[in-house]
């Protein structure tokens, strides 16, 4: 694997977002260490370390070690009781970092990740719809504070409305540049939208932005 190659990889593990209650993260992890393929194991110890510092207790800590061969640790951070997120991945061989990180990614992802996944019931989305799409991150914040809500559709209740308000604010004053395609699967795939619901948050979006654009227009021209 080259460098090049490596780069979406990385970046998908960097994105990634394991979302269910509680209990689900809880059994996900237990379920995860058994899944693990020959070479890995789970590190308690940097755990419990990384853990005093107060620095996302419940965090997971998983290094690929072989005989002969780089070291590989990757971290699953617990930023909510219900969430893991992507988070550092680390290499013994600094020269060969990019393949080398990838290619554990790969083999964690589908030879343990995904099946623990699967059996608990934990769902895996992305933080960003993708390649296409340019969110800058004021605007994919405020953009999960509104996901955050769970309504979907309108009219909303106070608290999506400002939520709501947040976000087309924030996409209008930033360079956000939402690829269609990619905005609206990236809301089926990762955030449980219908196809419909999808068209209908990013056609709303789109005619709320141009709306604050013309007044803006309007306003300096006056």
């Amino acid at each position: 694997m080259t460098e090049l190659d490596s780069f979406p990889i990385l970046r998908r593990w960097n994105d990634l977002v394991l979302s269910g209650a509680d209990r689900q993260i809880e059994a996900f992890l237990l379920e995860l260490g058994r899944s693990l393929p020959p070479d890995w194991s789970r590190d308690a110890s940097r755990e419990r370390d990384y853990g005093r510092r107060g620095a996302h207790p419940g965090s997971a800590c998983f290094v690929r070690e072989p005989r002969t061969g780089v070291k590989v640790t990757l971290w699953l951070l617990r930023t909510k009781p219900e969430e893991l997120q992507g988070g550092v991945v680390e290499s013994s061989d600094r020269a060969r970092y990019y393949p080398d990180a990838a290619e554990a990614i790969l083999e964690f992802e589908w030879a343990a990740l995904k099946p623990a996944a699967g059996a608990t019931g934990v769902a895996i989305r992305s933080k960003r719809p993708g390649p296409r799409t340019v969110l800058p991150e004021q605007v994919r914040v405020v953009l999960n504070e509104y996901l955050d809500c769970g309504e979907r559709g309108w009219p909303q209740s106070e608290r999506a409305g400002r939520a709501w308000r947040k976000l087309v604010i924030a996409a209008y004053q930033s360079e956000t540049l939402l690829d269609p395609d990619e905005f609206r699967r990236w809301l089926v795939d990762s955030h449980g939208y219908s196809r419909d619901e999808a068209e209908q948050l990013f056609a709303r979006l789109l005619a709320d932005s141009r709306i604050l654009s013309e007044y803006e227009s309007e306003r300096q021209s006056a």
